[in-house]
């Protein structure tokens, strides 16, 4: 709980004077509030379950899975730390257990098509794993010159699973990950906290 914590303390400085390599294109909430996650990978060294280098999380850790695990390149085409992808990566995210009506989940993905495969080329098929296997949809691409791409997703979950795991699949270098979440309220606590808000307002004005 203490290290959670104090990880926790740790992102929250970073986050806000923080330039990420390939955070292009932010979620549309505020990073760090009540109720959102964050997590990055840069994959800057070889490990089976890489762990994320940047992230904020007061629910946990978030894990990742590369299967199967390839041979992790130090440098390709320009960029360090890149994985050669023939399988699957599952991206693992602890979340708000609470039964809120929804979650939005946002991906940020730097890649190109993998060259060292036998049959070479391919795209990310990114999609959620927890449920029903929820397709993202693709917000935006765009081209980082050469065989670079970045490429923003979307996915709406309802309602808000206490986790979720991002299924990425293709044959893709995977240069960069960024997942941000957030899990929305039922109405009622937005209510409350509407209320407290105002009490508080009105308890300074006086």
């Amino acid at each position: 709980m203490f290290v959670a914590a104090a990880a926790t303390v740790v992102v929250l400085s970073l986050l806000p004077g923080r330039c990420l390599a390939d955070d292009l294109i932010p979620p549309p909430w505020q990073r760090g509030v009540s109720g959102t996650t964050f997590a990055q990978w840069e994959f800057s060294y070889w490990s089976e379950s890489p762990p994320a280098d940047v992230y904020y999380n007061p629910y946990g850790t978030p894990m990742m899975q590369i299967i199967p695990v390839e041979a992790w390149l130090p440098q390709w085409d320009g960029r360090q730390g890149v994985w050669p992808l023939s399988g699957t990566v599952l991206a693992t995210i602890p979340n708000n257990p609470d039964p809120n009506p929804f979650k939005d989940i946002w991906i940020q993905l730097t890649w190109e098509a993998n060259t060292t495969t036998p049959a070479p080329g391919g795209i990310p098929i990114v999609m959620e794993n927890t449920g029903a296997g929820t397709p993202a949809t693709l917000v935006s691409e765009i081209s980082l010159g050469g065989n670079w791409y970045h490429s923003t997703y979307a996915i709406h979950m309802v309602p808000n699973p206490p986790y979720e795991t991002i299924q990425i699949n293709g044959l893709i270098m995977l240069d960069e990950l960024v997942i941000d979440t957030i899990c929305v309220p039922e109405p009622g606590t937005l209510s409350l906290l509407a209320l407290g808000g105002a009490a508080l307002f009105l308890r300074r004005r006086r």
